[in-house]
């Protein structure tokens, strides 16, 4: 899987070969621990997603110039393919050179048709949304701004890409949401849940990283700013933050495999994806510790 989604980015010219197997490796990892009951094509598609958006995360983190290039022309095409009557036509049909653009053209091609229309419009526009999250984000590190910590936590499940990550718990598990399911208001509750324990998680094991960057868009780091508290309680409060959301995770999870036929599946996908990722973070990635941890 690791080798076969390197061959992918490096036809996409996506990075270098050395960079192509790192970033394949991780993501093969990622995909392997969070979407656990996805076959061998759709962890190879959710592979490849997970690589695609590695790399995007890293060019946000990267020096402006082509960087800022490239992004604002996956920006662009993300927003027309919304205005598009069909998506996922217009994403086979496109022809535009390998990079970010081509690469989601082809990974949008082939779970479309496995999605549906609906599921497609709400994934790009969750993709859209973590756009719009990581602009904000790059506005403040520029402007050497400090968040709200009531902006940050609203923005968090966008600049996490969890949403778009939950709507391929989908995929995965084979149990795409009709609208009025999606809409459901204990379905968007456990979505959010899971989004808020899997996003903090990412910031108590990536604060140093951030701290070291100037970067103060991690939940342990505003703690400290705007509460004045020392970083070791931050970081305690944190945990704490997260094993209460696990428990309403749970419940939630709960409540909505008893009130909504057939939703089992789709509930252990949550949970299993939202696990797997906090233990990604501990133990599958050196990410964190790098110049071009994801935020």
């Amino acid at each position: 899987m690791a080798a076969d989604c390197a061959r992918w980015l490096e036809a996409h010219r996506l990075a270098d070969s050395r960079a192509c197997g790192e970033v394949g490796r991780l993501s093969a990892s990622y995909a392997y621990r969070c979407w656990t009951a996805a076959g061998a094509d759709e962890l190879l598609v959710l592979t490849e997603w997970c690589a695609l958006s590695l790399l995007v995360d890293d060019a946000l983190d990267g020096p402006g110039g082509r960087a800022d290039q490239l992004l604002g022309a996956y920006a662009e095409h993300l927003v027309s393919l919304g205005r598009s009557a069909c998506q996922v036509e217009a994403a086979q049909q496109a022809c535009g050179p390998s990079g970010f653009v081509a690469a989601f053209d082809d990974l949008l091609a082939r779970l479309g048709p496995r999605m549906g229309p609906e599921w497609v419009r709400r994934f790009l526009r969750h993709c859209l949304l973590s756009l719009e999250a990581f602009g904000w984000e790059a506005g403040n590190r520029a402007e050497a701004r400090w968040p709200s910590l009531a902006s940050y936590l609203a923005n968090r499940p966008h600049s996490s890409a969890s949403l778009v990550n939950l709507d391929l718990v989908e995929y995965a598990a084979g149990t795409p949401l009709t609208p009025d399911q999606a809409a459901h208001e204990e379905v968007v509750a456990l979505r959010r849940l899971a989004a808020d324990c899997t996003a903090w998680h990412n910031d108590l094991v990536s604060w140093p990283k951030e701290r070291a960057q100037g970067d103060p868009h991690n939940l342990v780091l505003l703690l400290a700013h705007h509460e004045l508290m020392p970083l070791p309680r931050a970081e305690e409060e944190v945990r704490l933050r997260i094993s209460g959301r696990l428990a309403e995770l749970h419940c939630a999870a709960d409540r909505l495999a008893r009130s909504v036929p057939g939703a089992e599946a789709y509930v252990e996908a949550v949970r299993a994806w939202a696990h797997g990722l906090m233990t990604w973070h501990n133990v599958a990635t050196n990410r964190f510790e790098s110049p071009h941890a994801p935020a």
